[in-house]
Protein backbone atom coordinates (compact mmCIF):
# COMPACT_ATOMS: atom_id res chain seq x y z
CA UNK A 1 0.00 0.00 0.00
CA UNK A 2 1.39 3.41 -0.96
CA UNK A 3 1.86 5.91 1.82
CA UNK A 4 -0.65 8.73 1.89
CA UNK A 5 0.28 12.35 1.58
CA UNK A 6 -0.80 14.46 4.58
CA UNK A 7 -3.26 16.32 2.32
CA UNK A 8 -5.00 13.04 1.43
CA UNK A 9 -6.36 12.78 4.97
CA UNK A 10 -6.72 16.40 6.07
CA UNK A 11 -8.97 19.27 5.01
CA UNK A 12 -7.40 21.39 2.28
CA UNK A 13 -8.89 24.50 3.87
CA UNK A 14 -8.40 24.22 7.62
CA UNK A 15 -6.23 21.11 8.17
CA UNK A 16 -8.74 19.12 10.23
CA UNK A 17 -8.99 15.35 9.67
CA UNK A 18 -11.17 14.72 6.60
CA UNK A 19 -12.13 12.23 3.90
CA UNK A 20 -12.41 12.86 0.12
CA UNK A 21 -15.88 13.51 -1.26
CA UNK A 22 -17.23 12.09 -4.54
CA UNK A 23 -15.36 14.78 -6.50
CA UNK A 24 -12.08 13.98 -4.75
CA UNK A 25 -12.03 17.15 -2.64
CA UNK A 26 -10.69 16.56 0.86
CA UNK A 27 -12.71 18.86 3.11
CA UNK A 28 -13.93 18.46 6.67
CA UNK A 29 -17.67 18.60 7.29
CA UNK A 30 -17.52 22.26 8.39
CA UNK A 31 -15.65 23.41 5.28
CA UNK A 32 -17.77 21.18 3.03
CA UNK A 33 -20.88 22.90 4.43
CA UNK A 34 -19.31 26.34 3.91
CA UNK A 35 -18.50 25.37 0.33
CA UNK A 36 -22.11 24.24 -0.22
CA UNK A 37 -23.51 27.57 0.97
CA UNK A 38 -20.87 29.48 -1.02
CA UNK A 39 -19.20 30.84 2.11
CA UNK A 40 -15.78 29.21 1.68
CA UNK A 41 -13.35 31.83 0.38
CA UNK A 42 -9.66 31.80 1.13
CA UNK A 43 -8.43 34.86 2.95
CA UNK A 44 -7.00 37.36 0.47
CA UNK A 45 -7.82 35.19 -2.54
CA UNK A 46 -9.63 36.16 -5.70
CA UNK A 47 -11.66 32.96 -5.95
CA UNK A 48 -13.57 30.55 -3.75
CA UNK A 49 -12.12 27.20 -2.68
CA UNK A 50 -14.00 25.22 -5.34
CA UNK A 51 -12.34 27.26 -8.09
CA UNK A 52 -8.84 26.46 -6.82
CA UNK A 53 -9.59 22.75 -6.72
CA UNK A 54 -9.92 22.54 -10.49
CA UNK A 55 -7.67 25.33 -11.81
CA UNK A 56 -3.91 25.61 -12.16
CA UNK A 57 -2.40 27.00 -8.96
CA UNK A 58 0.43 28.67 -10.88
CA UNK A 59 -1.25 30.64 -13.67
CA UNK A 60 -4.75 30.58 -12.09
CA UNK A 61 -6.25 30.48 -15.58
CA UNK A 62 -6.37 26.99 -17.08
CA UNK A 63 -8.52 24.19 -15.73
CA UNK A 64 -6.89 20.97 -14.58
CA UNK A 65 -8.48 17.54 -14.19
CA UNK A 66 -9.55 16.68 -10.64
CA UNK A 67 -7.24 13.65 -10.55
CA UNK A 68 -4.14 15.73 -11.39
CA UNK A 69 -1.68 15.32 -8.51
CA UNK A 70 0.25 18.53 -9.19
CA UNK A 71 -2.62 20.92 -9.96
CA UNK A 72 -0.69 22.38 -12.91
CA UNK A 73 -1.97 22.94 -16.44
CA UNK A 74 0.04 21.53 -19.37
CA UNK A 75 1.67 24.92 -20.13
CA UNK A 76 2.83 25.53 -16.55
CA UNK A 77 3.96 21.92 -16.23
CA UNK A 78 6.08 22.33 -19.38
CA UNK A 79 7.48 25.67 -18.15
CA UNK A 80 8.44 24.08 -14.85
CA UNK A 81 10.10 21.14 -16.61
CA UNK A 82 12.11 23.53 -18.84
CA UNK A 83 13.17 25.57 -15.81
CA UNK A 84 14.35 22.46 -13.98
CA UNK A 85 16.29 21.21 -17.00
CA UNK A 86 17.93 24.61 -17.53
CA UNK A 87 19.16 24.83 -13.93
Amino acid sequence: MASMDWYDGHCWQCGAAAQPDVKGRVLCSRCRFRLAVNDLVLSGSRHGMEWYLNHCWHCEEAEVPPDDDLGLCATCRQDLAETLVAS
